[in-house]
């Protein structure tokens, strides 16, 4: 018993630190699922060989009976016997539904241009899965506060089976599509796809431009050869003013790495050629600069260039999540088988009271 607690606990940690770890393939992530299998393994059989000893003292107190349903239904009822058998095979009937719910399982995203389709979804390792069905993003549509901030995205999404649709439904981030036992979630919007024309200048020097036509999540390479990820465009960008917030139209979201070495975002607008935001990635707020306005300002910048916006041909896309968990009744009727184990034996059973302590 000690033994199976140990393995259990040992099981609980696996999977507590696969939470942890980052996406994508690892020799980390590989040992930690190792482990896991380990223990399922060994928790399944130390429970099969107990329910093994404890039905063969089941067998030996029934021995020489002549009423063997009776009996056994007797013994069940006043011995221990009972509820460890209800316990002991719910917790068999739990660890073998956690592993197939595990092994089926599926957490992944699919991105689809509107008015796209696909049935390929993206795993977190990497790895491609085909669903049973296609998915097809039919609309996206973002609702305003006055000042122009986005107060709810909205999403359309079809799924079909062969040439027909069997569910038709729009999205917001908290009302999600459940079909099949599949549920899918709307967490990212975006205009990947979309089409930016401009020009690429020096901070210190904005004058000399040189023209770009490049697509949003793809790369564009500089003058002096440095590559620039085109990560995202970004609608109805809002600037705090003395005025209150203004809404300046879109804005492109651009990642490229300083003189130091350090990667930063920095964000150009359409409606304000040569005004950017910048941060350093992975910080939390932007820095605003005019770079006309501003030149000895500018010449501090840690990278060399910017990129203005002339013109944007939008192309909405919009991000699901997807999740599947096989299995789910199978799961819930052995914990349920559990519970009653459990519950059998703090309540309804109670050990004899022997005749030296009744004196």
């Amino acid at each position: 018993m000690r033994q199976g607690l140990g393995i259990l606990v040992l099981l609980g940690a696996a999977i507590g630190v696969e939470t942890l770890l980052a996406p994508g393939p690892s020799w980390i992530r590989s040992a930690v699922r190792g482990t896991q299998w380990t223990s399922f393994s060994l928790v399944t059989l130390i429970l099969l060989l107990s329910l093994w000893q404890r039905m063969r003292q089941i067998g030996a107190a029934l021995e020489g009976s002549s009423r063997h349903g009776l009996d056994l239904l007797r013994l069940l009822r006043s011995t221990p016997h009972g509820p460890f058998l209800v316990l002991h095979g719910g917790l068999v009937l739990l660890i073998l539904a956690v592993g197939y719910a595990k092994n089926g399982s599926l957490e992944a995203v699919m991105e689809l241009p509107v008015g796209g389709e696909g049935r390929v979804a993206v795993l977190d390792d990497g790895r491609r899965v085909t669903l049973p069905f296609t998915v097809r993003a039919t609309a996206f549509d973002t609702e305003h506060y006055p000042s122009g901030e986005v107060r709810q995205f909205v999403g359309g999404v079809e799924l079909a089976e062969g040439d027909r649709i069997v569910v038709s439904q729009p999205l917001t981030v908290g009302d999600p599509l459940d079909y099949r036992g599949y549920r899918f979630s709307l967490f990212r919007y975006g205009y990947r796809g979309s089409r930016v024309t401009g020009s690429i200048r020096p901070v210190t020097d904005p004058v000399r431009w040189t023209t770009y036509d490049a697509i949003v999540g793809s790369n564009l390479t500089l003058p002096d050869g440095t590559g620039v990820i085109l990560a995202s465009l970004e609608e109805h960008t809002t600037r705090r003013t003395p005025d209150g917030d203004r809404d300046i139209g879109r804005g492109l979201v651009y990642e490229m790495p300083g003189r130091d070495g350090t990667r930063y975002e920095v964000m150009s607008y359409e409606s304000a050629s040569h005004v950017v935001d910048f941060r350093r990635t992975g910080a939390r707020e932007f820095t605003s600069i005019n770079l006309l306005r501003d030149r000895a300002e500018a010449v501090n910048l840690p990278f060399d260039h910017y990129l203005t916006v002339a013109s944007v041909e939008p192309s909405k896309t919009i991000g699901l999540q997807i999740r599947y968990y096989p299995g789910l009744r199978f799961l819930l009727f052995s914990a349920a088988l559990v519970v009653a184990g459990v519950a059998w034996m703090l309540r309804f059973w109670r050990p004899p009271v022997a005749m030296e302590d009744a004196r």
